[in-house]
């Protein structure tokens, strides 16, 4: 597979939107991120659905705005630069893989039994004075409460877990859909700074997900050298259709896609949603081996979305003891079961069960590797 063609972070925020509305959809970035197509349709989808964790994510994008300019204010009044810019001293762990393969429930697992630091909503509402020291990062960290339910990842509790893109979003670049080709050097001091003070505010190692380091993994193992990776790997037939519903329900249509943009590799068929993602899901495993060739094994690790529900214990203990050092699991992790059913129209279910076999040749008889 070619290598995916990176963009460069501070080109991020252009798009062919005229000059203003970029401008609008810039500041408003940390509310309604500029990679959704349609804001207004997806909080109408929201309310429309019910979905407790759906709905508390609404509520949070407009409590983020109200306190934007609380946020920016405290950021720039009470930050201390006394923290050195060092980095973490344990273990960082970041969960990653493509979306819906399982990775929040991974990250949700781990937190329930494990005394691990998370980033939280909490910690989210305000990310300029947490970043910058002036609001405490551990606000709201609360392990064994974290439910094992989610929508697209997001959480209804303010301790609940967090992806934390706000974060993210500063080192990065705003482009979520985008690969970066490096990391600017304020923005390296600032990740150390982060995590390391997430570490010393809680006296624990950190956790964390992002799914998008699935393409940028080695950028910051450079920059955090305790940084390890687990890479959720999960069937491709049923990984296809929830990528198919997600395009669906998030950006109102099949024909948007959803995670990382997969065109540059030029495997994309805009007017085939289901070749679409199965180009997709090639690309994702295409970046999942690459970044275990640049990281190796020992730090870039393959998880089972299926062996992980069988036998969700088992994966916990392997992680802790072989990433943290842990060897006791005071939770106990029961079997779960894994969403392994039809839940699109038949005739696109039967079209992507055609080609059940969509990673690529040097991939399809590899075994998912534990930590």
């Amino acid at each position: 597979m070619p290598e995916p063609k990176a963009r460069d972070p501070n080109l991020a925020s252009l798009s062919p939107e005229g000059g203003h509305s970029r401008r609008i959809r810039r500041a408003l970035h940390h509310v309604v991120p500029s990679h959704f197509h349609n804001p207004a349709g997806l909080a109408l989808r929201v309310l429309r659905s019910g979905n407790r964790d759906a709905l508390a994510a609404l509520f949070q994008a407009g409590l983020r705005l109200g306190l934007a300019p609380f946020d920016m204010a405290i950021a720039r009044l009470v930050a201390s630069d006394a923290d050195a810019a060092e980095a973490p001293s344990r273990p960082v762990l970041f969960v990653t893989g493509p979306p819906r393969s399982g990775t929040t429930l991974l990250h949700q697992l781990l937190i329930r039994a494990l005394p691990v630091a998370y980033i939280t909503n909490l910690a989210s509402l305000l990310p300029r004075s947490a970043a910058s020291g002036a609001f405490p990062l551990t606000g709201g960290i609360a392990n064994q409460r974290v439910r094992l339910e989610s929508y697209y990842g997001r959480t209804r509790s303010l301790s609940g877990p967090s992806d934390g893109l706000e974060f993210w979003d500063r080192w990065m670049g705003t482009d979520r859909r985008a690969i970066p080709s490096s990391i600017p050097e304020s923005a390296t001091e600032d990740m150390r700074r982060f995590f390391a003070r997430l570490e010393r505010q809680s006296g624990r190692p950190v956790l964390a997900k992002n799914n998008n380091l699935l393409g940028s993994a080695h950028l910051v193992a450079a920059i955090l050298p305790t940084a390890r990776f687990v890479c959720l790997r999960r069937d491709p037939l049923y990984l296809a259709q929830s990528l198919l519903k997600a395009r669906r329900d998030i950006q109102g249509s099949t024909k948007i896609g959803y995670g990382l943009d997969h065109s540059a590799s030029g495997g994309a068929y805009p007017d085939d949603p289901i070749e679409d993602v199965r180009s997709q899901i090639r690309f994702y495993d295409g970046l999942q081996e690459q970044q275990m060739q640049r990281l190796g094994t020992d730090r870039f690790a393959v998880v089972s979305y299926e062996e992980l529900c069988a036998d969700p214990a088992s994966i916990v203990r392997k992680i802790a003891r072989n990433v943290f050092g842990f060897h006791d699991i005071p939770v106990e992790l029961t079997p779960l079961q894994p969403r392994q059913r039809q839940t699109l129209d038949r005739g696109t279910f039967e079209r992507l069960a055609e080609q059940h076999t969509i990673n690529s040749p040097e991939s399809a008889d590899e075994q998912p590797k534990s930590p």
